[in-house]
């Protein structure tokens, strides 16, 4: 079974397999041996066009594009003062996303993030009742501070523990996939077995940089029609696969951590 990579095994991977770059982890020619001390990830100093910084980017763009062309919906991050409860308070506060919902467009939430005053970006867990009762730790009893918890019931998100100093909450949500924060983060929302669609057209952004250079030129015109061929792919799974295997709205998705569930047809 197929595994995701990392961000840095991606690199390696599109430097390998479509830009004709040695990664320094992979045996060097001449000597037929790694680069001593080489990381996954490390930009070979004989060719270190491109950086990493620039695959980086390439893979950011060419999620963008795939997500362009197979018409997902695109993330959304939406952040929203919360007043801080009086303290004694018990339980969690509860909050109404229907009023963010417009267009319809919030189907699923990816992430969510605290901050206040001296608590910058806490990544909340997602739970729910079911798990708080079978450890014996209701939300109705856990007294006000700083959050570390959320759940979803129905249009409203509860907060937990309720804030007790005033902050803001910030998630990203929608249905499209989204690409690693870090070297050590993955691709979402996107099947592994789809994934290397994305090294591939991370590899023609690399090479659309410099398309002058004959040697680039005619990688990509080898790239493209595999590129376009996978796009299609994506696009007959999306179509009759993604309600089903799309995390829905009311449950937290893999990123989350604690919570998960898929509805599956």
């Amino acid at each position: 079974m197929a595994q995701a990579l990392n961000r840095a095994a991606m690199r390696d991977r599109i430097r390998r397999v479509y830009l004709g770059i040695t990664p320094p982890i992979d045996p060097q020619g001449g000597t037929g041996v790694p680069v001593p001390g080489a990381q996954v990830g490390d930009a070979p100093t004989q060719r270190p066009d491109p950086s990493n910084a620039v695959l980086n980017d390439c893979i950011e763009l060419a999620i963008t594009d795939l997500n362009r062309k197979c018409d997902f919906n695109e993330n959304r991050v939406e952040s929203f003062a919360v007043a801080g409860v009086p303290a004694g308070t018990r339980g969690p506060v509860w909050i109404d996303l229907q009023n963010i919902a417009g267009n319809g467009v919030l189907r699923d939430i990816r992430r969510v993030v605290w901050s206040d005053a001296t608590h910058p970006s806490i990544l909340l867990q997602a739970t729910n009742w079911q798990t708080q009762d079978r450890l014996l730790s209701p939300v109705e009893r856990i007294p006000a501070g700083l959050p570390n918890a959320y759940q979803l019931q129905g249009w409203q998100l509860g907060l937990s523990p309720a804030p007790s100093a005033d902050g803001s909450l910030a998630f990203l949500f929608g249905t499209s996939p989204f690409g690693p924060a870090s070297d050590t983060d993955i691709i979402h929302q996107l099947p592994v077995d789809f994934h290397e669609i994305a090294f591939l057209g991370a590899a023609i952004r690399s090479l659309s940089r410099i398309a002058e250079d004959q040697e680039a030129k005619a990688k990509m015109e080898m790239l493209i029609p595999q590129w376009t061929v996978g796009l299609s792919e994506i696009m007959i799974w999306k179509n009759g696969g993604l309600l089903s295997r799309q995390p829905s709205f009311g449950f937290a998705s893999y990123r989350v951590g604690i919570g998960l569930r898929r509805n599956r047809r």
